[in-house]
């Protein structure tokens, strides 16, 4: 069964055009606000409660039943075991997607440099890495080991000196090709 579809076609010659396009675009605000007074009490307990209020909500949302803020976090061995638990298909290609992400990242990279023009004025531009960064992996039903590449590897070539992954792990499921990656 299709499903029924109103497509609606407007003509920007029309003298009612700007009037009907106004009020198609014009959504409720209710579903945003919603998300935001949502996330805003997150954020708040989160700031309150520190790391166990994080428990808390990891538990609820991931349907996890974790006591301790240090089971959250994946040990550098458990990162090379899902690796090595990959098949060998699929780690050639994070080796062979990482080496083209890296080569591309390498050539955009920066660098800083400074010049003293005709006045004596000294001008130019710094560049540093941070020292670092956070990246969210999304996660669960599918796994995006390309997100882990693309966002990662980045931040590897521009000298970021830590790099902290979050990715949901639904009822304790952590995905081998994400972690490998």
């Amino acid at each position: 069964m299709k499903p029924n579809l109103n497509i609606r076609r407007l003509d920007t010659q029309e003298l009612t055009f700007a009037d009907v396009f106004e009020a198609m675009a014009d959504l409720p605000d209710a579903p945003n606000q919603l998300v935001e007074d949502s996330v805003r009490q997150i954020l708040e307990s989160v700031l309150k409660g520190g790391d166990d209020a994080v428990v808390q909500w990891t538990n609820r949302f991931d349907a996890r039943q974790i006591t301790d803020f240090s089971q959250l976090c994946v040990r550098q061995e458990e990162l090379e075991s899902a690796f090595d638990r990959l098949d060998v298909t699929v780690r050639d290609a994070l080796e062979t997607a990482h080496g083209r992400i890296h080569r591309y990242h390498v050539r955009q990279q920066q660098h800083s440099w400074s010049m003293t023009d005709d006045d004596g004025n000294l001008m130019g531009q710094e560049v540093r890495a941070l020292d670092r960064v956070g990246i969210y992996i999304p996660g669960g039903r599918a796994s995006y080991p390309s997100t882990v590449l693309m966002t990662a590897v980045p931040a590897k070539v521009a000298g970021v000196g830590e790099i902290v992954m979050t990715v949901p792990a639904p009822e304790d499921v952590l995905n081998d090709s994400v972690l490998g990656a």
